[in-house]
């Protein structure tokens, strides 16, 4: 079934390897299919545009070594160490949502 927008999310790592090199590793990337519903009030166009922007967004975990809050702690540093030992010193620690209109290639 054709879906109306996709959400792509991933969790992106930036950090010092133990050469002092800045890396990024893009992991976690997922993409969600969107459907509208009918009971909106809005036109269909404006109303996926509104979905659009409220579903793109980078929320912060971790940057200037500080964690935002402690349940990131809690959560990804463990398993920070554990899946990616390459990490010298994390720099920046974000998920990112990117949201898009369906586009159908095979009709365009």
């Amino acid at each position: 079934m054709v879906c109306d927008y996709y959400i792509d999310t991933s969790l992106v790592i930036e950090y010092l390897s133990a050469d002092n090199k800045r890396c990024k590793i893009i992991t976690d990337y997922n993409i969600k299919k969107r459907f509208i519903s009918n009971k909106h009030d809005l036109n269909e166009q404006t109303y996926i545009d509104n979905k659009i922007i409220k579903n793109t967004y980078i929320k912060k975990i971790y940057e200037n070594t500080n964690w935002i809050k402690d349940s990131y702690k809690k959560r990804y540093e463990t398993r920070l160490k554990r899946e990616f030992p390459l990490i010298n010193k994390l720099i920046k620690v974000y998920k990112s949502s990117r949201a898009q209109k369906y586009i159908d290639l095979l009709n365009y």
